[in-house]
């Protein structure tokens, strides 16, 4: 199979449920404004909703608000609410943060330069052993054999990297 080099390579992580894969992947990309704000978060930071409402000062607020409840309601986004004070009274404070899945999708949406090569490194490692592990149990409830499968992505990855090192060695003679 052969992949063209103006494409990203990328593992989605989906629910199981064809139903609720649709609704997922329709909520997302229901509007560019809900791409927007996922891609306001940082790895590992918190951010209060006021906070999302004035970066994307040229949506509605109505609109940034809508786009963070489809987050949360994909379990991209988990919601907190904290008490702070302002102007001398205690108010509550919808802040956000990106739960493990929604990591993944963070860096669908941004360039890897954005990242520090150690988180980069560490997703993608995390990544490629759930969809390992997917991938195994869905290939096991169709007949395949857990053997037949490791065998087989270690063939290709082998064959994938024989071939390019050749490539590599032969260019540079």
């Amino acid at each position: 199979m052969c992949c063209d080099s103006e494409f990203y390579p990328a593992v989605l992580l989906l629910p199981v449920k064809v139903e609720d894969r649709v609704r997922f992947v329709t909520l997302l990309f229901s509007s560019p404004a809900v791409v927007e704000v996922l891609n306001l978060f940082k790895l590992g930071e918190e951010l209060c909703q006021r906070d999302v409402v004035k970066a994307l000062s040229h949506r509605s607020n109505k609109t940034v608000i809508e786009s963070l409840k489809k987050l949360v309601s994909l379990r991209l986004l988990a919601e907190s609410v904290k008490r702070v004070e302002r102007n001398g009274k205690r108010i509550r404070v919808k802040c956000y943060s990106l739960t493990e899945i929604g990591k993944w999708y963070v860096t669908l949406f941004k360039d890897p330069r954005d990242f520090e090569p150690n988180t980069l490194h560490q997703l993608l490692e995390e990544l490629f052993i759930k969809f390992v592990e997917r991938f195994t149990e869905l290939a096991k409830k169709v007949g395949f054999n857990e053997n037949e499968i490791y065998q087989h992505l270690l063939a290709n990855t082998l064959k994938t990297h024989s071939k390019k090192l050749h490539k590599e060695i032969s260019g540079n003679q």
